[in-house]
């Protein structure tokens, strides 16, 4: 039992909880009580309102228990107004001032969510664990709103830095492991989700996240046959537990995959219908989504059930709790045929403008994802419901209109921009997969079956063994067959064309013009230097070729070189006066080109995407968009772009080692680990050239494996990569691998011998690697020596006064703020130059996607990194350190980016922020478990803060 403190004038208010934390209570007894509901809280008991009534009832001003109540209630969404709530947030409103600092950030986070911030509930949770990791209370809110929002990496990070300060022997353990288990999972880690979640449940069968993590780990990697013995055979087990609804789901879903409909709804009758009938919300939503899947494949599930889930759905009928139930409300009401004369069209017509309404009261986040998300989806999936699945006019070779929700009623139209943005309405993977079998019906029931293939082909690429998206995929290739055969019967008037190597029709005059081409797309993907040669050479002999100028101004562009230098703008020129017979494939590549060489790569990113729905083998879309969601950050795309073109390339084909490569890397940088090995020793089985095969396994043994492996791999085939493009860029991985070990010796002769090299001749790339490796060494404290530094600054210099790329930019800044940097230093007058000029740029060209990206991320990490310089090390943290999640925008790898999270912590370190610097080390220690240098700093670090002494807390 805590125990009070004997010092006089200390406050007698003051006791410790189960975990060791200070908490104000005036009683021993509701202390107890509150202990009892901070472990029912984590093991999903039932009982934890009776703890808290009970300790409320013997401390009516005890504040965490209130945090309790009141946080409860607004995650499972009831209004602030609500009777029941409202009670618990006067008291917190009206709190004492005495109580501790974790207290009143834990009163802010309540308050956050009352206001419709979420988000910003889970920073204020986020910052308590910094300081408490074992706050039972912040973990679990933490959890659950990370779920409810999509914040997937912060949820995985949060609890990542918090597992170090857990142990086997403490009773809650297995739970807080289970949390971690099923954020690795929604991150993409199911083989360590798995290890963790088998061994959670050997520590306790009654770990309800631990079976959760597992359903999902079979439903996404493995047979779900395998999901139905695992859940029959431990039924008993988590039957009776708060998710067995939820659970029951997933093995409904398991059975949906097997074509067994009769076990599906005898699932729904047998447990989903009873919670449906219960008025919860969770089970509400999973009812609601199974019925629908059916619904969307044409199955008739009955009018009795749908009644049931609509009766339960019917007390949030014209209110709103959370975007994610305001989508599933409106399947039930959508299901169907939605005639003009249903009552259910009015009710969902009213839902609708209810939803529009309360998206307009505020600018919350929470209203800002009911009007950018919550309308849309609404309004889409009544539209399936009326059979308005898509009639806007589609292009042969993409550029389809992109209508963000407004003035359009199509499924497609509606809720295909904003697949990439879905994650923010919440929930898990599995359960978001309800919108996209949503899509991809829409597409087969408007007969658009090249969209249909490629959703499938990427889903498929998710659930690799599903039986249900195998036998889908094949109906809809056969029709689509089936459609060119009788359209190819049609007598076709259009001028014949030249078909490339992948047999696309393109617009050229001549066959040796086409021969160079193909050699040009083929160096293209092999990253051969003699592709500019090729190119130019088509070019002289065909100057109509639109294909050739995409090819060449997209690459002057990346160079870097802005829309005006006299290597690009000769062939944007070409591109905006292009001939009018140019196919629409070859229209959409010209609109590509030019968003991109004016730095609306998302644009361009779009407009390749949509080509390859309709052209899967188009090398240079392939090449073009891969190259650009790496410059951007959008890796998801990237991976999906990929999955959506191999079944359209076989072994037999001379370039399929190379796109296997890129798939290979997308599914690393999105951590799909075992996948990216096993696809890039393939890739190097067929052909020991391919660069990107040995690119893929650098971040793989970066990430999940330790550096000796790495520097074994790299040592014994570097005669085979290190003349390719990519050589550089591997020795930097090599460096890397030697500064994990502490060899700075072997960095520093890496760095000689190769980087040094591609710095001479100013080869942006090599640029970026080698001041990116100094930056690193400058942080660590070991100077690498002026004269390599000034080689990387003399390389940049070249480029300082034009902007090119924020990523670019932050390098250069890495130049410039290296060692200790002095108000009157050369190179803080140029830095301050250059940050007018970012500043300048983002100003005058306000609406610019790239812009934006300078405004709110290229500036203040300049900024922080000329302040790391200056050694105003709170600086660095306070201006770098809420931008953590969203720095992927800047483009680079993950192992690029990992830069910013070293810069942080040894910032942390270096300004005493020992907490802070502890739960970064551990956050990235998680993601690169074998790392010897960050075991070796963590365990540095901990012993400093131990020894430091601590603030008198007045308890004994």
């Amino acid at each position: 039992m805590p125990r009070k403190s004997k010092s006089k004038g200390k406050s007698q208010s003051r006791r410790r909880d189960c975990m060791g934390l200070i908490v104000t209570c005036k009683d021993d007894a509701a202390l107890s009580m509150y202990d009892r509901a901070l472990c029912a809280l984590l093991r999903l008991n039932t009982k934890l309102f009776s703890y808290t009534q009970k300790a409320l009832e013997l401390d009516g001003s005890f504040v965490m228990v209130h945090c309790i109540v009141a946080g409860i209630y607004l995650i499972g969404f009831k209004p602030p107004t609500d009777g029941i709530l409202a009670p618990h947030l006067e008291a917190l409103k009206t709190a004492s001032p005495r109580i501790t600092d974790r207290e009143k950030a834990h009163i802010r986070a309540v308050m956050e969510i009352a206001a419709g911030d979420l988000p910003g509930a889970v920073e204020e949770w986020m910052d308590i664990l910094v300081q408490n990791p074992q706050d039972i209370l912040a973990i679990s809110f933490l959890f659950s709103s990370c779920i409810a929002i999509g914040e997937m990496e912060k949820m995985r990070d949060s609890l990542a830095r918090v597992l170090p300060w857990w142990t086997v022997d403490m009773a809650l353990y297995p739970h807080i492991l289970s949390f971690y288990a099923f954020a690795l999972e929604e991150n993409n880690e199911r083989r360590r989700a798995e290890e963790l979640a088998r061994r959670v449940l050997a520590m306790d069968p009654s770990a309800s996240w631990g079976y959760h993590t597992l359903c999902h780990v079979i439903e996404e990697e493995q047979d779900v046959r395998i999901g139905v013995e695992l859940l029959t055979s431990t039924r008993p087990k988590w039957i009776c537990s708060p998710l067995d609804g939820h659970i029951s789901w997933h093995l409904a879903l398991y059975y949906l995959d097997l074509g067994d409909t009769g076990s599906v709804l005898r699932e729904f009758d047998t447990v989903l219908y009873d919670k449906a009938v219960a008025d919860n919300l969770l089970g509400l939503v999973d009812a609601s989504s199974l019925l629908w899947r059916l619904n969307v494949m044409g199955i008739d599930v009955g009018e009795m059930r749908w009644e049931k889930v609509i009766n339960g759905f019917s007390k949030l009928l014209g209110t709103h709790a959370l975007t994610w139930y305001d989508t599933h409300m409106m399947m039930s009401l959508a299901h169907g045929k939605v005639s003009e004369t249903s009552a259910r069209l009015a009710i969902a017509e009213q839902t609708l403008k209810a939803l529009g309404d309360y998206s307009r009261t505020n600018m919350s986040t929470d209203c800002k994802i009911a009007d950018t998300l919550g309308v849309p989806v609404c309004t889409a999936l009544l539209a399936f419901g009326k059979e308005q699945y898509d009639d806007v006019r589609k292009r042969e070779g993409g550029g389809r209109e992109r209508n963000r929700g407004r003035g359009s009623e199509e499924v497609i139209s509606l809720m295909l921009p904003l697949k990439y943005d879905l994650i923010k309405l919440g929930g898990s993977w599995a359960q978001r997969q309800v919108f996209s079998v949503t899509l991809i019906h829409a597409a087969i029931r408007s007969n658009q079956l090249p969209l249909a293939l490629a959703l499938i082909a990427e889903l498929k690429a998710q659930k690799p063994n599903s039986v249900m998206l195998v036998k889908l995929f094949e109906d809809s290739d056969g029709a689509l067959r089936s459609n060119i055969i009788m359209s190819s019967k049609k007598k076709n008037k259009k001028r014949r064309r030249l078909l490339d190597c992948m047999g696309l029709p393109m617009t050229c005059a001549n066959d040796a013009a086409l021969v160079q081409y193909d050699k040009a797309l083929y160096a293209l993907t092999t990253l051969d230097l003699n592709m500019l040669h090729y190119a130019n050479r088509a070019l002289e002999l065909d100057r109509s070729m639109v294909l050739v100028s995409c090819l060449l101004g997209f690459t002057w562009s990346s160079q870097p070189k802005p829309p005006t230098d006299p290597a690009v703008a000769p062939h944007l020129e070409a591109l905006k006066t292009a001939g009018p017979r140019t196919t629409d494939r070859e229209k959409a590549h010209i609109r590509a080109v030019i968003a991109y060489a004016h730095r609306n790569i998302p644009g361009a990113v779009d407009e390749w995407m949509d080509i390859l729905i309709h052209h899967p083998r188009d090398i240079l879309a392939i090449h073009l968009l891969f190259v650009c969601c790496i410059a951007i950050g959008e890796l998801e795309k990237m991976r999906d772009s990929l999955a959506r073109v191999q079944p359209w390339w076989t072994e037999d084909m001379a370039l399929y080692p190379h796109i296997f490569s890129f798939y290979a890397f997308a599914l690393v940088q999105n951590s799909e680990f075992q996948r990216a090995e096993e696809m890039a020793r393939k890739v190097l089985a067929m052909d020991r050239s391919v660069g990107w095969a040995y690119h893929t396994l650098c971040h793989v043994i970066e990430e999940s494996q330790d550096a000796q492996t790495g520097v074994h791999f790299l040592t014994s085939t570097r005669p085979l990569w290190l003349n390719s493009i990519l050589g550089g860029h591997i020795v930097w991985h090599l460096a890397l691998y030697y500064l994990d070990l502490g060899d700075t010796s072997s960095v520093l002769k890496e760095f000689d011998s190769v980087l040094y090299d591609k710095t001479c001749f100013g080869n942006p790339s090599g640029l970026v690697d080698a001041a990116s490796l100094l930056w690193r060494l400058n942080i660590m404290g070991v100077d690498p020596g002026e004269k390599r530094w000034e080689k990387v600054f003399d390389g940049f210099s070249k480029h300082r006064s034009d902007h090119t790329t924020s990523w670019y930019d932050v390098h250069v800044f890495m130049s410039l703020s290296h060692g200790k940097v002095s108000e009157t230093c050369a190179r803080m007058v140029i830095a301050e130059r250059m940050l007018e000029a970012l500043r300048d740029n983002a100003k005058t060209n306000a609406s610019a996607t790239d812009a934006k990206i300078v405004a709110t991320l290229g500036v203040p990490v300049c900024t922080a990194l000329l302040a790391f310089g200056k050694e105003q090390y709170d600086d660095v943290i306070s201006l770098m350190l809420p931008l953590k999640y969203d720095l992927v925008k800047l483009g680079g790898s993950w192992a690029q980016r990992q830069v910013f999270s070293v810069t942080l912590i040894h910032a942390a370190i270096r300004s005493n922020q020992l907490p802070l610097a502890l739960a970064l080390i551990a956050e990235l220690r998680a993601l690169k478990p074998k790392s010897a240098s960050l075991a070796k700093l963590f365990e540095s670090v901990k012993r400093t803060h131990e020894l430091q002494p601590k603030a008198d807390d007045g308890l004994t």
